[in-house]
Parts: structure tokens; C-alpha cells; sequence
């Protein structure tokens, strides 16, 4: 079994909307950061998508989003923020 690397224009989505998000936590004195780890297992769950950029929103959405809205409201949000994977998931340090 060979596991390819996503193509760059798969990539770019997620970057993009990273960055989003990133600059709306600075306006609330939040930093968030990923590694590449991150971004390639994100890719990884849209690489059989047909349906573009809607599929990687709704993945990021998912993935990412929920559980740093859910960390932001328990109180439990720290300055910065830490993406990481950990047993083939994305979790917050």
C-alpha cells in the first residue's frame, strides 16, 4: 500500500483557511499554530472529493473549529494555541 502526498492545489485550501482563522483569534489575543502534519491529515480525508473547496470547509469545520470553539467557551482556550495529530487525530496542546 502506497500513500501519496495530496497535490499542492489540495493543500492550498486548508492554508488559506488556517490563516482565516488564525487572524480572527489574534483579534481576541488567541495564536494558533500547525504543523504540516496537520494540514496533510486534513488533506487526506477530502483527497476523494468531488465537490472542491465545500468538502475541505466542512472537514476544517469539523476537525478544527468545533473543538476550538468548545475549548474557547469552557474557559479552557489558552494564549496559544498548538494543532497537533495524535493517534490520527487533531487534537489542541
Amino acid at each position: 500500500l502506497m500513500i501519496r502526498r495530496p497535490p499542492r492545489s489540495t493543500l492550498f485550501p486548508y492554508t488559506t483557511l488556517f490563516r482565516s482563522i488564525k487572524n480572527n483569534l489574534v483579534k481576541r489575543n488567541l495564536n494558533l499554530s500547525w504543523d504540516k502534519k496537520v494540514i496533510n491529515e486534513l488533506c487526506k480525508k477530502c483527497v476523494n472529493s468531488e465537490q472542491g473547496a465545500r468538502v475541505v470547509r466542512e472537514v476544517l469545520r469539523e476537525e478544527v473549529e468545533n473543538q476550538l470553539a468548545n475549548k474557547i467557551l469552557d474557559g479552557r482556550g489558552k494564549s496559544n494555541l498548538k494543532l497537533r495529530i495524535k493517534d490520527k487525530k487533531i487534537n489542541f496542546q
